[in-house]
């Protein structure tokens, strides 16, 4: 059994610039760079896996600052976002009170291809730890009141459709 992953490095924290990702102690992704991301990949489903995040130096899985547990259902499709910070009080605070400490933002049914030929699918997700509330929006598509870590449902746009974001 298997599901599919693509993870998403969006952690602006300049200590996680770079991180090493471990699974299940095993080196996955070494000096993932912020604002990359991995191709969807076949990962074990169904049973436990320890992600463990390091700085892009790490030596080892020892070194790592973050460990997450997750499980994905066989045949599932998700995207995994590492977003916030490694130690918040360094940071301004988040203006709604949202927790900015570093995580993994989860979108599950997430989608490798759209679902119309001449549209592409796509989904908002509010990751500036210190940004408010936003709405966007853009020729009759509003997604309103996006909060920091919301991930909106999926929206099919016609490919040359310009974003606004307020």
């Amino acid at each position: 059994p298997f599901a599919r992953l693509q993870v998403i490095h969006n952690a602006a924290d300049p200590i996680a610039s770079s991180v090493d990702v471990y699974l299940n102690g095993a080196l996955a992704l070494d000096d993932f760079a912020f604002r990359t991301a991995t191709p969807f990949i076949d990962v074990p489903a169904g049973v436990d896996i320890n992600i463990g995040v390091a700085p892009g130096n790490s030596g080892s899985v020892n070194d790592t600052i973050k460990n997450f547990v997750v499980n994905f259902a066989n045949g599932g499709t998700y995207i995994a976002i590492a977003n916030g910070v490694v130690d918040p009080t360094g940071f301004a605070p988040n203006p709604d009170g949202r927790n900015i400490s570093f995580t993994l933002f989860a979108k599950t049914d997430a989608r490798e291809t759209g679902i119309n030929n001449n549209k592409v699918d796509l989904f908002a997700v509010h990751g500036s730890t210190d940004a408010p509330t936003v709405n966007i929006f853009g020729l009759g598509i509003y997604l309103t009141n996006v909060s920091y870590g919301d991930l909106s449902n999926y929206v099919s746009v016609p490919a040359w459709r310009n974003w606004i974001v307020i």
